[in-house]
């Protein structure tokens, strides 16, 4: 159980209360605890809390996603008592390690990580699943399952996963991490494990589409030379549009990692394991040449059903800068517009990739 009162023990309701029941419930406590009328000020702070729990309670979407964490709360305490329980029987009966020592299992794990890695997603599953029914306590396997559920955004299945990969190595700091970042998230989902989207969207992305708009109507009409001693390939590029796509790029990164429409960098690239996922070589491939990159995204995705939500919201937010700074070059004076489409994604990606992993630092 949570350490501190639920919003329904603040209030004094029980769990399945009816919103009349919450009202009549509210404004009892209201008349009681209210400053100008109790006299007392110890009151205050109780005041304030039961302030909280009504306007969570009294507001059905966002009561249920409360229940949602109050629910995971619950059960992560559970499996820690569990797991407690199951450590003092097993250190009586047995003094063996908690890894897998058969070499068999070991070789199986290594084989999914690869398959993960590689964005073998469906094998990789099936490899852990057929893992943990003859080995159950395999950590690395649960990981692996949390891993796919999550690159997958089946955020409530990724948990339990994490989750048990802790139970059975509690000692493992990639398994807590993982567990905790995405514990975090757990008041954006909804009651079937699936991010929520905005009802509309976020106010931080209308103000990013005009700064957009700005810096690309900066390449419009700025009327600047081309910057001297560039490669022949972008020869028609100024200082300026190179300044505006890299800068654009880490603004658009920062904040669709900020309003949590991406998973975090480093999860993206690397699986439980360590190993370098697809998305990685992705992306390097990506900052040479963005349409490339983006291609073989789309084949790699429908050969080995590969696809992520995070980097599918990356590759089109930069599709759709690089063909905008195009048109705007085009009516420049001085920058090409082909040149632009071609390689103009490189910089714009490697700028969001920038936004992506400093955002994260602030999450």
């Amino acid at each position: 159980m949570p350490t501190e009162p639920t919003h329904y023990e603040v209030l004094g309701v029980p769990e399945n209360a009816s919103q009349e029941e919450i009202r009549r419930a509210y404004r009892r406590l209201v008349m009681k605890l209210h400053p100008d009328r109790s006299g007392d000020p110890k009151t205050t702070d109780r005041f304030v809390r039961v302030n909280q729990a009504y306007e969570v309670l009294i507001d059905p979407e966002r009561r249920s996603n409360y229940d949602t964490v109050l629910r995971i709360q619950r059960e992560r305490t559970a499996r820690s008592a569990s797991h407690a329980s199951q450590n003092q029987t097993q250190s009586r009966a047995s003094a063996s390690p908690k890894r897998d020592a058969n070499p068999d299992v070991s070789a199986k794990i290594a084989e999914a990580a690869g398959l993960l890695s590689q964005g073998k997603f469906d094998r990789a599953a099936f490899l852990a699943r057929s893992i943990l029914r003859t080995n159950p306590r395999a950590a690395m396997a649960h990981a692996i399952l949390g891993d796919v559920a999550r690159a997958r955004q089946d955020l409530r299945t990724a948990l339990e996963r994490y989750s048990l990969a802790i139970q059975h190595d509690p000692r493992n700091q990639t398994f807590q991490k993982r567990y905790e970042t995405l514990f975090q998230q757990l008041g954006e989902i909804d009651r079937y494990g699936k991010v929520e989207p905005p009802k509309t969207a976020h106010p931080a992305l209308w103000g990013v589409a005009l700064l957009s708009g700005l810096m690309m109507s900066y390449v419009a009409i700025a009327g600047e030379q081309p910057a001297s001693g560039a490669p022949l390939m972008i020869q028609t590029w100024t200082v300026g549009l190179i300044v505006m796509m890299f800068v654009n790029g880490v603004v658009i990164g920062a904040t669709i990692a900020l309003t949590k429409l991406l998973d975090r960098w480093e999860v993206v690239a690397r699986g439980s394991s360590g190993k370098l996922s697809t998305a990685s070589v992705l992306s390097v491939v990506s900052i040479i040449n963005f349409w490339i990159g983006g291609l073989l995204y789309i084949i790699l995705g429908f050969a080995r059903n590969s696809f992520t939500y995070s980097m599918s919201r990356i590759m089109f937010a930069v599709a759709i800068l690089t063909a905008s700074y195009a048109i705007m070059s085009g009516l420049s004076e001085y920058i090409a517009w082909d040149q632009t489409l071609l390689w103009g994604g490189n910089v714009i990606f490697l700028g969001t990739v920038c936004g992506w992993a400093v955002a994260d630092a602030f999450r």
